[in-house]
């Protein structure tokens, strides 16, 4: 039995090298744009997906945080409606500032908040989120008869990262009965969740409208890093620090 090996003359051996580099190139330029999606998603979502690692952690891993948040979720079993306790009830670490400034331990918020800052005024607005969270200015003093907004922003793209405090990027993480403290001109005040909402860029009614009792209302854009609309957190004012 005769076997005869294949042939290949010099052009088929040709057409096959020129397939193979082909391939080699498309898998090339394939690899190539699955690197810059996943540089693109980083840069978009980084800052947002590392803030929501770092919030899984402490609620595994960081016993400091938990225990903080066990003392935290007790308290609204204590309190009656409407009832203002005379000392403070919130466990929080020091402030960054005793002048002024919002305490948040369920998202690890401890941040200045700027004084009176005009909300129709967008270069006024941006200039304070650089420094922190605003109040804005026409609302009450936190712990007074009415409502105080505090607002900032909720990053998402990493160049927002230098240029503003995203501080509320995980506001949404805060559900009724969760606390929140402002630490005002040396007094601790505490509150408790009890309203959580969305609404258009143009509704300023929980800015305008008419607040029934102490109020202070944290507000950021939804979802995070979009202008599309706002999130609404408001909490009711249940402890406070006297002299």
């Amino acid at each position: 039995m005769n076997t005869r090996l294949p042939t290949y003359s010099y052009a088929h051996v040709h057409r096959r090298k020129k397939r193979s580099a082909s391939k080699l190139f498309a898998l090339m330029i394939l690899n190539f744009l699955m690197i810059i999606s996943l540089l693109v998603i980083l840069v978009l979502y980084g800052p947002i997906m590392w803030h929501e690692i770092l919030y899984a952690y402490d609620n595994v891993f960081n016993e400091d945080y938990k225990k903080r948040l066990i003392v935290a979720n007790d308290v609204p079993k204590l309190l009656k409606e409407s009832e203002i306790l005379l000392e403070p009830v919130n466990p929080i670490p020091e402030p960054v500032d005793r002048d002024f400034s919002v305490i948040i331990p369920k998202i690890n918020v401890n941040k200045k908040v700027i004084k009176d800052v005009d909300i129709t005024d967008e270069v006024a607005v941006q200039e304070a989120l650089k420094q922190g969270i605003g109040w804005a200015r026409g609302t009450v003093e936190p712990g007074q008869y009415g409502n105080s907004l505090l607002f900032s922003h909720s990053s998402r793209n990493v160049w927002d990262i230098p240029r503003y405090n995203a501080e509320f990027t995980l506001l949404n993480k805060l559900e009724f009965d969760d606390l929140f403290t402002v630490v005002y001109q040396g007094r601790q005040y505490d509150f408790i969740v009890f309203e959580k909402t969305i609404v258009d860029p143009d509704d300023v009614s929980y800015v305008t409208g008419a607040a029934d009792g102490r109020i202070v209302t944290l507000q950021t854009c939804h979802p995070p890093g979009s202008n599309k609309q706002r999130l609404i957190v408001r909490g009711r004012l249940i402890a406070m620090q006297t002299f």
